[in-house]
């Protein structure tokens, strides 16, 4: 019999809350966690020469999970199944804590708003791992917006692999804000960024004179989605992103280039395509909108409207494109998920190609891709993790993770690019990790 590759590996409990009250002794109960992101940048530990040596180095990856405390948590994962080491053995992934991600004026210990939603990019779509840089930004209930950047490949000394040499982890190191603006009527709930292999948005290029930036979508509590500019500039080696204005400044952060939807139900949930310029949109009201670029001319064109699906009577708080763009999975209010095909032309109707009713007892809250194509995960207000393939919906999920049941909600998953991990965030303040091995 084969053994299944699904396995709890890594439960993250917060510990360094003060305590409850000044001289109780009593640690302050962790804040829930709102969002998680696997960074698409890796992270070496060890200077580049030591790569082609005989024995490598165990690969590693960055985890972004941030909450109602104001701090974007940043972890190491050193993943060992490189090695020898059997994928289902909890000690197969050692996570530390690298950097605390605070806000431009946030005074450490203070009192913040957190942030509900964060979106993490690689700032370079080619094949050199040494371009770039990795840009995080994140939005707090009031729409205020900020992004941070980071080395693309920071290198790690020796003595800080906890658990590698013995030796202790170097505390986390706080990094402030490079960018801060407010989108006015923002819901603060809603952020996703722009893939950047997309090339430059409309609008920016080139006769703005100005170089392209990184833009984000972000939901409006007028029904719109805001395109907005981060501020910070496209990595020149992009397809047209720098169109001779290299040296200028980016576009100023904060700039809107479109925005689209006005009058519409509020937007609940953000995702784009990566392989084609399309935005889809979840709903209040249960409706989808799928929002494409009408132009490949950079300098002009702008989003419209190509679909609205139907087939939701409650919000539509999870939605995500599976890993080859060709589906569309949605999830509402009533736990019912939905996969739709939207590759078809434009002006032919997107086909509804399955469907489970009550997949989550209650709320789904998030869906992420894995990259086969066909398995996605879903977590929801019931506390459960569900991974699910897109071929098989009939017969249920292919796994289900209970590690949140009875605990409270599970805001927030994400999943590595290699398919081998998945990550969660929970109402209780633990980030989970899982094997997605099958």
């Amino acid at each position: 019999t084969t053994m299944s590759g699904y396995r709890t590996i890594h439960r993250e409990n917060r510990a360094d809350q003060p305590p409850a009250a000044v001289g109780s002794g009593k640690k302050r109960p962790p804040p829930p966690l709102w969002s998680v992101k696997f960074s698409p940048c890796r992270q070496s530990c060890q200077p580049a020469a030591a790569e082609s040596s005989t024995n490598p180095p165990s690969p590693q990856s960055r985890l972004l999970a941030s909450g109602a405390d104001g701090i974007i948590r940043a972890y190491r994962l050193t993943d060992k199944l490189a090695s020898a080491t059997s994928p289902l053995d909890a000690t197969a992934v050692k996570v530390g804590h690298t950097d605390s991600l605070v806000g431009t004026g946030q005074a450490e210990g203070g009192l913040s708003l957190g942030y509900s939603a964060l979106d993490v990019v690689r700032n370079y779509a080619g094949s050199d791992r040494s371009a770039g840089e990795e840009a995080v930004v994140a939005i707090n209930p009031v729409g205020c917006v900020q992004v941070w950047t980071r080395a693309e490949q920071p290198a790690t000394v020796d003595g800080e692999e906890n658990g590698e040499t013995g030796q202790p982890q170097e505390a986390a190191k706080t990094i402030k804000a490079k960018i801060e603006f407010t989108v006015q009527g923002a819901t603060g709930t809603t952020l996703a960024i722009r893939p950047i292999g997309l090339g430059p948005v409309h609008g920016s290029h080139p006769k703005a004179k100005q170089r392209p930036a990184i833009v984000a979508a972000v939901g409006c509590l007028d029904g719109s989605v805001q395109v907005v500019s981060t501020g910070v500039g496209l990595h020149p080696g992009e397809r047209d992103a720098a169109g001779g204005n290299e040296d200028k400044d980016p576009v100023e952060a904060g700039t809107v280039h479109d925005k689209l939807g006005t009058g519409s139900a509020v937007p609940t949930s953000l995702v784009w395509s990566k392989s084609s310029d399309t935005l889809a949109v979840g709903r209040k009201d249960g409706t989808v909108d799928l929002y494409k670029c009408s132009s490949d001319d950079y300098s002009d064109g702008g989003y419209r409207r190509i679909h609205r699906l139907l087939c939701h009577p409650k919000p539509v708080r999870g939605l995500t494109f599976t890993s080859d763009d060709a589906l569309l999975i949605s999830g509402d209010d009533e736990g019912t998920l939905a996969v739709h095909d939207v590759i078809r032309p434009s002006n032919t109707a997107v086909g509804l190609v399955g469907a489970v009713l009550h997949a989550h007892s209650s709320y789904v809250l998030d869906l992420a891709p894995l990259p086969d194509g066909k398995r996605f995960a879903s977590v929801g207000a019931d506390g459960l993790v569900h991974v699910w393939d897109v071929g098989m919906l009939n017969s249920g999920a292919v796994h289900s993770f209970a590690e949140g049941k009875g605990t409270g909600m599970v805001w927030g998953v994400s999943t590595t690019s290699d398919g081998r991990r998945i990550a969660s965030v929970h109402d209780n303040g633990m980030l989970v990790l899982y094997s997605a091995q099958e």
